[in-house]
């Protein structure tokens, strides 16, 4: 998509001499949002579809991998009791109430997928029931349909995102406590927003 207007509006959004900036006033950022709306959620269902990877079924290599070493990988102490998870870790010795995050059922899959996360992140911190670590992947990010697709045909590839994305959740656990909660969920969003711009340079999705 692009913006086109000419230097009458160059106050209006901001803009230096040097041409250097744009800066969307709010009111209009978010009617462009509502524009593209119907736009953006047809394009994410053609990613979706033109997917050519099961990629349900292919997270299976990692989930087996994750749950072999789960012995020495465990760094918290999480509790499910009903909707209510709670976590105990080095920085957080008194139980600390998880709020929002995703309990699975099935505790065999260690790598889970949702159509979009909160914020439209790649990835967030989820558990089971048992209180092992999972990570949710956003399949509206950008970068999932591209970090997969471009791993199509190499399953070891793929086990070696879905165990990188695993321990970045495994991580944020480890080290969760009520007082950095907001800086951990920070870091999580600045990476994934890197990560929409740079999965430009990865080939696009085709159809075969």
């Amino acid at each position: 998509m692009e913006l086109h207007f000419d230097h009458e509006l160059d106050d209006v959004f901001s803009i230096d001499f040097r041409k250097s900036r744009v800066i969307i006033p709010q009111d209009i950022r978010e009617e462009l949002k509502r524009l593209v709306a119907p736009w953006r959620q047809e394009l994410l269902k053609g990613l979706a579809r033109l997917t050519s990877a099961n990629t349900t079924r292919l997270h299976g290599p990692a989930d087996k991998a994750i749950d072999k070493h789960k012995e020495f990988t465990k760094n918290s102490d999480i509790k499910v009791d009903g909707d209510s998870v709670t976590i105990r870790n080095q920085n957080q010795i008194k139980p600390a109430v998880i709020e929002g995050i995703r309990i699975y059922d099935d505790k065999t899959v260690r790598v889970h997928e949702e159509d979009s996360i909160l914020g439209d992140e790649l990835w967030e911190p989820s558990c089971d029931g048992e209180g092992n670590t999972c990570v949710t992947l956003g399949k509206s990010h950008p970068y999932f349909h591209k970090m997969y697709n471009v791993c199509k045909d190499n399953i070891e590839a793929m086990k070696a995102l879905d165990m990188l994305l695993w321990s970045l959740a495994n991580a944020e656990h480890g080290e969760f406590s009520e007082t950095n909660q907001h800086t951990l969920k920070g870091y999580r969003q600045k990476v994934s927003q890197t990560l929409r711009y740079l999965s430009i340079e990865l080939p696009d999705v085709e159809e075969e």
